[in-house]
């Protein structure tokens, strides 16, 4: 669990909106871990909603696959039209840590796609459409195996 509170914990205080206004979408089921934190003015409160892995936080279950997660980030986009987003694929990072090479650069390709298709979807959406900012970043970069 995170130390202090999140961005998306501040944003929902601030504007106090309700907990459908901000998302974590994950592959990962252990990511739902960041709707959170232990700082005890913040735990447990202004937490965004979550829909992360197979089973979600503390169950131990396989990640689902990226394309599970792009159709789930599509329908949640739709159904609640939230404000701020943050969507984790598990590709090209598992393979990597696998030390998978052919998964690893197929894992970037498809993610690319899911990038595209996701910002056809926003512009093809009368809510989002000129009205959203994407930001496309990776969880951490590669590095040597001795780093």
């Amino acid at each position: 669990m995170p130390q202090n509170p999140s961005l998306l914990q501040y944003w929902l205080k601030a504007t106090k909106k309700d907990a459908t206004a901000a998302w974590i979408i994950a592959s990962k089921g252990k990511l739902a871990v960041l709707a959170d934190c232990i700082e005890p003015t913040w735990s447990g409160k202004f937490n965004p909603s979550t829909n992360c892995g197979v089973g979600g936080l503390g169950v131990a279950s396989p990640y689902r696959d990226d394309s599970a997660t792009f159709e789930k980030s599509k329908e949640l986009l739709s159904l609640y039209h939230p404000q701020i987003v943050l969507i984790n694929f598990r590709e090209p990072d598992y393979s990597g840590h696998q030390n998978n090479w052919l998964n690893y650069t197929k894992g970037i390709s498809d993610i690319d796609e899911y990038i595209y298709q996701l910002w056809n979807f926003i512009e093809s959406d009368p809510i989002y459409s000129g009205n959203t900012t994407l930001f496309v970043t990776n969880d951490h970069g590669r590095h040597l195996d001795t780093v």
